[in-house]
């Protein structure tokens, strides 16, 4: 384990970029998601904290789906290269 976990550090953090590698996450994830947060604060929270609140959880999640992609992305074995193309832009 602790072998895999030092071969898919660098890669995370160098070798695979997702400008240009990755295929940004779908949109429809993230309005389903805001589907699911009430549109007005709750009780005492204030709009400015509850706006930065559900920002900053997109952002997260956003984050989320590009570290899951290079993860798997590294633990891919070379005959399984072809699955890459789903992640791929």
């Amino acid at each position: 384990m602790r072998d895999a976990a030092s071969n898919i550090r660098p890669a995370l953090s160098h070798g695979i970029r997702e400008d240009d590698t990755i295929a940004p996450p779908k949109e429809e994830w993230f309005e389903r998601v805001l589907e699911l947060v009430p549109a007005d604060p709750p009780g005492r929270v204030t709009r400015e904290y509850f706006d930065e609140l559900v920002l900053s959880s997109l952002e997260e999640m956003r984050a989320d789906y590009y570290y899951s992609v290079k993860v798997w992305r590294c633990r891919l074995k070379p005959a399984e290269t072809h699955l890459e193309s789903a992640f791929v832009a």
